[in-house]
């Protein structure tokens, strides 16, 4: 029993021995490697700017303003930018129809989305379009010209286009996804979401600055008239651009 004793005594001992020396030796050159790395790492991230820790859908900013070519049969045009996006099939969407049938409205067909004091101008990373079941591929993505009247509404601003849905150059930048099934179309399996993601940082890595985006759609792919659950601009005010 003596023995024993003895013999669990020299185990703790040896055991607490081990522990406080890990705790109190001075650090080897892999553990000061990596604080070094820790220590850099840290110090990066401190040096860049603000915009990178501050990414989110600035569309859904409440000082950020719409307008769209027509009214439309549905909601109106500020439910595209609903924090949180809407999910009734009826009043959470915008369509260019006239009727619950989705009878197009002839034409083209375009929403503007303007970025008030508030938050812009802003750097836009991204456009994310969620369509339902009628939606476009021909369509442009544009911000004022440079000698554009930044301060006007939706018809006093000269356009470029950042992206083209028709433009095969363009092609590589917007993925899609579908989800869903619209409960609107009968018996036949049409989807209730359509999610086009365009890209808009560049080989540079960085966004595009805008005040005003306006989203042109030339041309829907079905026949009904072109219907938009969310327009959503991920990206950062560019107030926030000032290294921290």
């Amino acid at each position: 029993m003596t023995s024993r004793i003895a013999y669990l005594v020299l185990f703790t001992l040896i055991w607490t021995g081990s522990i406080l020396y890990l705790l109190l030796a001075p650090p080897t050159a892999n553990s000061q490697l990596h604080i070094r790395s820790r220590v850099s790492e840290e110090t990066t991230v401190g040096s860049m700017k603000k915009p990178l820790l501050m990414r989110s859908f600035v569309s859904r900013h409440s000082s950020v303003t719409l307008e769209a070519s027509v009214r439309g049969n549905l909601g109106p045009i500020s439910v595209i930018t609903q924090e949180p996006p809407g999910n009734d099939w009826i009043k959470s969407r915008w369509q260019a129809a006239s009727d619950m049938g989705g009878t197009a409205i002839k034409g083209s067909h375009w929403v503007v989305m303007h970025f008030n004091n508030q938050i812009g101008p802003v750097i836009a990373e991204s456009i994310i379009i969620d369509w339902e079941t009628a939606y476009a591929d021909d369509y442009l993505i544009q911000v004022p010209d440079s000698n554009s009247n930044a301060n006007s509404n939706a018809n006093g601003i000269d356009w470029r286009t950042i992206f083209d849905g028709s433009d095969p150059a363009h092609a590589g930048r917007r993925s899609s996804i579908s989800s869903g099934k619209s409960p609107g179309r009968g018996a036949e399996a049409f989807p209730l979401h359509i999610v086009h993601t365009i890209d808009l940082t560049g080989d540079d890595g960085n966004g595009v600055e805008m005040s005003h985006m306006r989203l042109f759609i030339r041309k829907g792919a079905k026949p009904w008239g072109v219907s938009i659950w969310q327009l959503d601009v991920k990206g950062y005010s560019a107030a926030d651009t000032d290294e921290v």
